[in-house]
């Protein structure tokens, strides 16, 4: 159907190879096209199969470049904080919403334990709770009452997971972590209501039964 644009332009014939990835799927091709009618000689199928090596090499760091920068994305503007430790419990990366939720920058905590938030108020068996668990390859989750740069407590429930490579070999850890301080002050403030509604009942209980004793009287 193309043969008449194709000889407008001086083109007739083409060689096309598949770009395959590595899994086999398709990715693209690489023709070669003629100004005369014929095959590709042995010089040229090497050119051809050289280009089609690069080209796959190409689209598939493309692809991962791309897929990696939209996780990295993911990461940085997640509303929770993210932390990645080595197994030395070293601070690898942390995401904006650590920054602004501790106030120290990544530059400021690279390289540091994360035990710079601990306020001293957080049980003692949580934190060997929590070693435990990633010790053994698994995921914790619980409260830990941290401090603020500024010096200001908080509370923030936590997921700390191991990160495993195609091996199984745990290189680093990863910790979730949302500020539910005003979750708690929230609770706290409607469990204060409820009781306060329950002494009210009470009261006003006592008082008909009073009301209704003395007209009974």
């Amino acid at each position: 159907d193309y043969q008449a644009l194709l000889r407008e332009h001086g083109l007739y014939a083409c060689w096309s190879t598949p770009i395959f990835d590595t899994d086999g799927g398709l990715l693209g091709t690489v023709d070669l096209y003629f100004d005369a009618p014929g095959k590709p000689g042995d010089f040229d199928q090497r050119v051809l199969a050289m280009a089609t090596r690069i080209a796959r090499i190409a689209i598939e760091r493309f692809n991962e470049e791309q897929l990696i920068r939209k996780l990295q994305l993911a990461v940085d503007q997640n509303p929770n904080s993210i932390v990645i430790t080595n197994t030395r419990a070293e601070i690898e990366y942390v995401n904006e919403a650590f920054e602004r939720q501790t106030g120290y920058t990544l530059d400021e905590v690279r390289g540091r334990n994360p035990s710079i938030l601990q306020s001293g108020l957080t049980p003692d068996e949580r934190y060997r709770a929590l070693w435990a668990a990633l010790s053994r390859g698994e995921t914790w989750q619980g409260e830990l009452i941290n401090r603020r740069r500024n010096g200001e407590v908080f509370v923030e429930n936590e997921i700390f997971s191991p990160i495993r490579q195609a091996d199984g070999t745990v290189t680093h850890y990863l910790c979730i972590k949302e500020d539910v301080t005003g979750k708690k002050l929230d609770a706290a403030e409607l469990e204060q209501h409820r009781h306060h509604l329950e002494e009210l009942v009470a009261e006003r209980t006592a008082e008909l039964v009073l009301a209704k004793e003395q007209a009974e009287a």
